[in-house]
């Protein structure tokens, strides 16, 4: 549908990461997943392997953004909001983003000739019916726990097993996808992610009792606040803050840690505390993208076969049109407000 585009594959590349995080809620399962996809045949139309391997690295962080993203339901759990709203805080942040990078792309489409050769491609009206046909029951993923969440049906955790319950039905029955020696691999690899967050929260733990108790939180947001009386400057210093964090650190590490050091800052500026997570939802996303940690970038340059270094300087494209998302976002709150002030 998108093959009229300049570059269109790229921008399927960019959308698709957005339905795909609709679906998993992570990033570096939304960059694999997509990526897997998209890359070879980016590749073979002659897009840069630097440039396909940080478009889908970027595009794939959509999954910490759009519902139902893994960071959003772990910020609103620290930060104490509601994890319908908080979730429903990252859907037109994240469709800014996915819309920054269809045109960045059309762009570099357009100045280097990329992607011409699928200009070529035709389909019919029922090759379209029967591909979204195809494509509907796993789309039906996020309206089970957005549409369970928010009517009160059932709690987040309770979607959660649903969701998980209605995918392996799908992968092993419907689609066929699914041996039972991967159903155990995934499995296994699941408990494993799941082991390393649970430490991390462990660890958290004392870690959140120590701050409270030398009052670390009062201390950095007097050390913040004193840089500058205009709420923009501290905001673009807790913004710079949370970019530095994401060079080093995995996002679920961010959000563990930084929540509640930072969210007493937000709280002191009068910023609202669901519009705050979304921020740093999308700075997160930028982590993701920054060496040298990046993990969704280097997810991405193992797609395509690729070094790290090899994907620079494409991917600080990649990162300016995230930038001018987030300083949207920041400079509208409507942008991440509106959508869960009208759903709740």
């Amino acid at each position: 549908m998108l093959r009229k585009i300049p570059g269109g594959l790229g921008a399927t590349a960019a959308v698709g990461s957005a339905f795909s995080g609709a679906v998993s809620g992570s990033a570096i399962a939304t960059t694999a997943a997509i990526g897997s996809v998209v890359a070879p045949d980016m590749v073979r139309q002659g897009y840069d392997r630097g440039y396909v391997a940080s478009l889908i690295a970027g595009s794939g962080t959509l999954g910490s953004l759009i519902p139902p993203s893994i960071f959003m339901v772990l910020y609103a759990s620290i930060a104490g909001t509601s994890v319908g709203k908080q979730l429903l805080s990252g859907v037109f942040p994240g469709i800014i983003t996915m819309l920054a990078f269809i045109a960045l792309n059309t762009f570099f489409a357009l100045k280097y000739g990329w992607g011409r050769s699928q200009d070529k491609v035709k389909y019919s009206l029922r090759e379209y019916i029967v591909a979204f046909l195809v494509a509907l029951p796993p789309l039906f993923m996020p309206v089970i726990i957005l549409g369970g969440i928010l009517s009160g049906i059932i709690t987040p955790s309770e979607s959660a097993v649903i969701a998980t319950v209605y995918a392996f039905i799908l992968a092993k029955f419907v689609y066929r996808e699914m041996s039972w020696k991967q159903f155990i691999d995934t499995t296994l690899e699941t408990i494993e992610t799941t082991a390393m967050i649970m430490i991390i929260i462990a660890a958290a733990a004392p870690f959140g009792w120590i701050l409270t108790t030398l009052n670390a939180a009062q201390i950095m947001a007097t050390a913040v606040t004193s840089i500058s009386s205009s709420r923009f400057v501290i905001m673009a210093a807790v913004t710079v803050l949370v970019l530095v964090l994401g060079t080093f650190m995995e996002g679920t590490s961010i959000c563990i840690l930084a929540t509640p050091i930072l969210l007493p800052i937000a709280n002191m500026l009068n910023i609202d505390t669901i519009h705050f997570g979304a921020i740093m939802a999308i700075g997160v996303c930028i982590g993701g993208v920054t060496p040298p940690m990046a993990v969704s970038l280097f997810t991405g340059c193992s797609i395509v076969k690729i070094k790290v270094q090899d994907a620079i300087p494409q991917v600080f494209y990649i990162m300016g049109a995230m930038i001018i998302s987030m300083i949207i976002v920041e400079a509208v709150p409507a942008v991440s407000l509106w959508l869960p002030g009208v759903m709740h």
